[in-house]
């Protein structure tokens, strides 16, 4: 029987303790999403020791998840780090830069984790933030789900929820600002406009008229005045990445929990539209025949859970 006494124990808790917050960088980002993989690169490049957490498995966020073809207008204003991608990508497919809006997700992290790498950023995945220790006023360390605990000089939230300064005790807020609170002709709820991700045919949105129960699909809350500010965020999606090419494709198979009910509206859409084209368009806008799609015509993809 081995004994230790107090003191030692003492000074073995101080040593652990020590190591589990003790790892010290320039440069702490959370979350490894484009814009965190960008910032990384960028400090490490300016010779910062810099720690990429991401709470996830990935790297590149909506980048490498199926977002593929970016959206852009004049290309000409895209620079730095941003136009380097595109010509990593360029670089990948043995084309001009541009000629491709966006790699195919694997491809896309990929390049993201080959610069990385390059760029001498240290990463960590499956860490999420639990706990931020502040000193006067300013964060010492994080804490992340495992115990596992980093200092930083600097820290960067590049997650898309915020967590790291909603754990700060950062102020935030959801939802749209109304057009009073800054003066802003744009803020707060706008008209609908006739587009083609609107539905543009009248159809009841009750399951019978008489209960006057709701379909699936449909927010009973009422919107607010146009203008008027609202705590409404945009749900999760799911962006697909389909194909028409024979060797790249996988079964699409049956969700666990799937409901036919709720596509009720869907049906109901096509029972007024019969010569409806489809919901969810594929035209083949990445490389090997494969473009990424989520909605079309009012129904998306949108996660609702």
């Amino acid at each position: 029987m081995i004994k230790i006494s107090y003191n030692k124990l003492l000074i073995i808790s101080m040593l652990f303790t020590f190591n589990s917050y003790g790892q010290e960088y320039d440069v702490i980002v959370y979350g490894a999403t484009a814009s965190g993989v960008m910032a990384s690169i960028a400090a490490a490049e300016e010779g910062m020791k810099v720690l990429l957490v991401e709470p996830g498995r990935y790297v590149g966020g909506m980048v490498t998840g199926g977002l593929s073809h970016t959206d852009f207008g004049d290309r000409t204003v895209i620079g730095g780090l941003a136009l380097e991608f595109y010509r990593k990508v360029a670089e990948h497919y043995q084309t001009h830069t541009f000629h491709w809006r966006g790699p195919e997700p694997h491809v896309g992290e990929k390049i993201f984790k080959d610069w990385l790498e390059k760029a001498g950023v240290e990463m960590m995945y499956e860490k999420r933030v639990m706990e931020v220790i502040k000193k006067d006023g300013y964060i010492d360390r994080i804490i992340f789900n495992d115990g596992t605990a980093v200092q930083g000089e600097v820290y960067i939230d590049a997650g898309y929820e915020g967590d790291l300064m909603a754990r700060s005790g950062i102020s935030y807020t959801l939802g749209r600002e109304g057009v009073d609170d800054y003066n802003e002709s744009w803020a707060g709820r706008q008209p609908v406009m006739q587009t083609s991700h609107q539905i543009d045919t009248r159809i009841s949105p009750f399951k019978n008229n008489n209960a006057r129960e709701l379909l699936p699909l449909i927010n009973p809350r009422p919107m607010v005045p146009i203008g008027e500010k609202d705590n409404g965020i945009q749900s999760y999606c799911f962006r697909l990445i389909a194909t028409d090419k024979e060797e790249n494709m996988v079964p699409w198979t049956k969700p666990d929990r799937y409901d036919p009910e709720v596509f009720e509206l869907a049906r109901r859409y096509y029972r007024a539209n019969p010569d409806a084209g489809p919901l969810i368009h594929y035209w083949p806008t990445l490389p090997n025949n494969k473009s990424d799609i989520n909605s079309s015509a009012g129904i998306s993809t949108n996660l609702l859970d």
